[in-house]
């Protein structure tokens, strides 16, 4: 994904063509799905994460013209009710977070509200009594990484990290970033840390769990987008290449819906919506109806995506509303 104060180039890295991987032809579109209901947060956010767990969907943190967020929204899959939980946690953006499959969703990365630095706090938020705990600090924590939890483990890859810092005015610092191509593993079990093979190249992505791997679909790295799917092998430690996207794509969200790969928006075509079919091994265009935006949070609940929150512009408007789309229906 990109972020909100640079200018995307729409061509590859000359240096990742020469990596394997095929750019495919758009298909027909597909028609797969009828939007089912559409509603709004009671706060509007972008650069946010959103999990479900086997009840609720929850929304947290992100960004939006008042600054950085610390709340946390609940919504109802039943009604599309919100719950709005104020000051729960450390006010940060371009994070991630996952459910544990128990009653824990823990938050990951992101830059906080201590003058947007990287965030290396990773806050638990218990889903039973909405209490807010704290675990091991992520070692090298990085802005834009992604996770995703496997068992119990959580991968998390890519990013962006602080090279360095000068003096602006006063004590304020300017950082200066750098892409990243760290691949981290965290053990929900003893609380642990363990550095994995990196990423074929540095940038910040979105990865999704595909057969039992870690797919980073798409992505930054600092000078262009990326069309490359790279699927990390949690058993042999190895990367592979899936078939490229049909188009440079970042600053999008991914869901894994019945063994596919769903992507929503992108930094310049904001209305991109995109399937993997991972029977074909193909990508092809959809005809979700989907409102274009960027910097979103999707998430699966049942036969529902949920695309959450997001903007269309640097200084927005920032957005609130929340898609949902009914795969059931074709």
């Amino acid at each position: 994904m990109m972020f909100d104060n640079f200018k995307r180039c729409s061509f590859l890295l000359a240096g990742v063509l020469a990596v394997t991987g095929c750019s495919t032809t758009q298909p027909t579109p597909q028609n797969t799905a009828v939007p089912s209901a559409e509603f709004s947060l009671k706060v509007p956010r972008y650069g946010h994460a959103a999990v479900a767990d086997d009840s609720h969907i929850y929304v947290l943190g992100g960004s939006n013209k008042h600054g950085l967020v610390s709340s946390i929204e609940i919504i109802d899959p039943k009604t599309n009710e919100t719950t709005l939980l104020t000051d729960m946690l450390i006010p940060r953006r371009y994070f991630s977070a996952v459910w544990d499959g128990k009653e824990s969703i823990y938050i990951f990365g992101g830059v906080s509200d201590s003058r947007y630095v990287t965030e290396k706090t990773v806050e638990v938020f218990n889903t039973r009594t909405h209490k807010v705990t704290q675990v091991t600090d992520m070692p090298m924590p990085r802005r834009f990484v992604s996770a995703t939890r496997i068992d119990d483990v959580v991968y998390l890859t890519g990013g962006t990290a602080p090279a360095s810092k000068t003096p602006t005015h006063g004590d304020r610092l300017n950082w200066q970033y750098e892409t990243s191509a760290l691949n981290t593993a965290y053990n929900l079990n003893d609380d642990s840390w363990i550095r994995l093979k990196n990423l074929p190249a540095a940038y910040d992505t979105r990865t999704v769990e595909l057969n039992g791997e870690v797919c980073a679909v798409g992505g930054y790295n600092d000078v262009q987008a990326w069309s490359k799917v790279a699927c990390y092998n949690v058993q042999k430690d190895r990367w592979h290449f899936l078939t490229d996207l049909p188009d440079v794509t970042s600053a999008h969200s991914i869901v894994n819906y019945q063994g596919d790969i769903y992507s929503f928006g992108d930094y310049e075509t904001l209305t991109r919506t995109l399937k993997y079919d991972s029977t074909d091994q193909t990508w092809s265009p959809t005809n979700l109806p989907y409102i274009g935006r960027r910097h979103t949070a999707a998430v699966v609940f049942n036969d529902s995506i949920y695309v959450i929150g997001g903007n269309t512009g640097s200084r927005g408007p920032f957005l609130d509303t929340v898609q949902v789309f009914d795969m059931a229906v074709e």
